[in-house]
């Protein structure tokens, strides 16, 4: 009679089984959610500049324009320095400038010298990319375009 009593209590789990599995799946599960907080970062960084593209291709379609920025600060001749600063919101709209605490990008343009040509048709703009948030520099590039003075 005895030994069956026994046999009942042997059956199951006992505490020092569930610590240690439960210690063996938090040592798996740990590292994974490491992972995971780089893997969302990872994403959130792709997303910008998947829509710093975008911008970037309405900045390029927008400089065809050799007027446009409009609020920029250059001399009258064609061949001037000028800078402007432009702000945009995440759909790639362009914000007047009182709107800029309201944006999600900033684009700072400036006309640059180039360095393999001189002409008196073209121009080369340099566009940094700026998140408003952050500050933080997202891309830049640069953009040759027909300048005033080829009109």
């Amino acid at each position: 009679m005895k030994t069956s009593q026994r046999k009942k209590f042997t059956r199951g789990f006992t505490l020092m089984d569930t610590t240690l599995a439960m210690g063996l799946l938090s040592a798996m599960v740990l590292p994974i959610l490491g992972l995971l907080a780089v893997g969302v970062k990872d994403a959130g960084d792709a997303q910008t500049r998947r829509n710093c593209d975008s911008l970037r291709q309405e900045v390029r379609l927008q400089l065809q324009n050799p007027e446009w920025p409009a609020h920029r600060t250059d001399a009258a001749a064609p061949s001037a320095k000028w800078n402007a600063t432009q702000y945009f919101d995440r759909q790639g709209t362009l914000l007047d400038p009182a709107k800029k605490d309201s944006a999600w990008m900033e684009v700072r343009m400036e006309a640059c010298e180039s360095s393999a040509f001189r002409s008196s048709n073209l121009e080369q703009v340099k566009a940094a990319f700026f998140q408003s948030r952050t500050g933080r520099k997202v891309d830049e590039t640069v953009i040759q375009r027909m300048c005033i003075a080829a009109r």
